[in-house]
């Protein structure tokens, strides 16, 4: 929580912020949309998640790189992150059916949509040949997946020898919610069994338990706005029936885990 209220007070949060807002304004109709938030970078875990992976795709990339959206939705950020990364080109992949004609409308006035374009495609069979990419990000959409193992092989295939994946995943602490602390642990085997980790990496159980640790509780305490859940409750109650579990806890409650990984 402490990173985060640093990074909230940074330069590269506050100018992100900057163009979400003035992306929002310039595509009021995204709101109204099936987007999965009518304001995704004023998210819990997302105001951690996008800094985190815009940062790390400038300090391992160069000129003109050709980066890999997967599981994109539509929001602001590739169209910020072909602003930040000089001669940028983005590709967005996502399988929602209302997509295309919303990526047509926001490439009609968007200033650097010419360097974003859209393929709809499943992540586990993606439509590029091997090695087109020089980095990729996956955004809490693959441990949703049930196929790690299949979309990760996916991910190693497209990128270039020495690309870069980061990749991001909500780690559920009610006991319902997808994924529990176990089964973390086996997505972030099945991640190191494909790619070097960049960094250390400290075990799961550790940073989970650390007092200060960012979760969506304590998020929403300083702020409530924050929740991507309407009804937090019911969506506990969701979770529960899907997972066929009892909670632990009477709030829906996460932490999200963030990778940087390598391509051997």
């Amino acid at each position: 929580m402490d990173a985060c209220d640093r990074l909230l007070a940074s330069p590269l949060f506050t100018g992100m912020e900057q163009f979400s807002d003035a992306f929002l304004a310039r595509h009021e109709f995204l709101r109204g949309s099936n987007n999965w938030v009518r304001d995704p970078l004023h998210q819990w875990s997302r105001q951690w998640e996008y800094p985190f992976v815009a940062s790390a795709l400038k300090a391992h990339l160069g000129p003109n790189p050709r980066i890999l959206d997967t599981g994109s939705g539509i929001t602001f950020f590739p169209y910020h992150l072909a602003g930040l990364l000089p001669g940028a080109r983005i590709s967005c992949v996502d399988l929602d059916p209302t997509l295309p004609a919303l990526f047509d409308r926001v490439k009609a006035t968007e200033p650097t949509a010419a360097q974003v374009s859209f393929h709809p495609s499943n992540i586990a069979s993606l439509p590029f040949p091997a090695g087109e990419f020089d980095a990729l990000y996956c955004i809490s959409v693959l441990e949703h997946t049930g196929r790690y193992e299949d979309v990760l092989a996916e991910f190693v295939r497209v990128l270039r020898p020495g690309g870069i994946a980061l990749i991001t995943f909500d780690v559920a602490l009610d006991d319902v919610s997808e994924i529990d602390p176990d089964e973390a642990e086996l997505l972030l085997a099945a991640m190191e069994s494909q790619f070097a980790v960049l960094g250390n990496r400290a075990p799961l159980s550790s940073r989970i338990d650390s007092p200060d640790v960012l979760t969506a509780a304590r998020a929403v305490e300083r702020n409530p706005a924050l929740l991507p859940w309407r009804w937090p409750f019911l969506s506990l109650v969701k979770a529960a029936f899907r997972s066929r579990r009892w909670p632990t806890v009477w709030r829906k409650n996460l932490t999200v885990y963030c990778a940087a990984l390598k391509r051997p």
